[in-house]
């Protein structure tokens, strides 16, 4: 079995203080928010032991997820028999960020650049090496 060494960070470039993120899988943790005020977030990548996937949910409203508030997913399944990680960037429920840039970029592997903060039409999602390093970039910013 491969273990994955790869990850997610999330820089924190809008001018809202915060941001709130809830890192889900099958169940809604019991210490349910991170909050990035003009920060990162980190997360090595793992799994959900019923569903597989993570959902980290990434929201401007402190109790956002369930409020119905507008909110970013940035989705990631392992795969350790194909040593891949599948992921996915959606919105629901409307569009947190629109009216800034959303970057998510990885050395080597697919990436996206929404310009508006809207999932453009025909997004799918995408497959990389298990120990890519996944960036999410909210409001602007990019790899250097």
């Amino acid at each position: 079995m491969v273990s994955a060494v790869g990850s997610v960070t999330i820089y924190n470039n809008c001018p809202q203080s915060i941001i709130y993120i809830w890192s889900v899988g099958s169940a809604i943790p019991t210490n349910p928010w991170v909050t990035l005020p003009e920060n990162t977030y980190y997360e090595q990548f793992h799994e959900d032991p019923v569903t597989g996937g993570i959902s980290i949910k990434i929201l401007t409203s402190y109790n956002g997820l369930y409020d119905g508030n507008p909110q970013m997913d940035l989705a990631y399944t392992v795969d350790p028999d194909a040593s891949k990680v599948w992921y996915d960037l959606s919105d629901i429920d409307g569009d947190p960020f629109a009216g800034n840039v959303v970057n998510l970029e990885s050395p080597g592997c697919p990436g996206v650049t929404w310009p508006n903060g809207v999932r453009p039409i025909g997004a799918e999602p995408m497959a990389c090496d298990i120990n890519a390093q996944l960036n999410l970039f909210l409001c602007g910013g990019s790899l250097p």
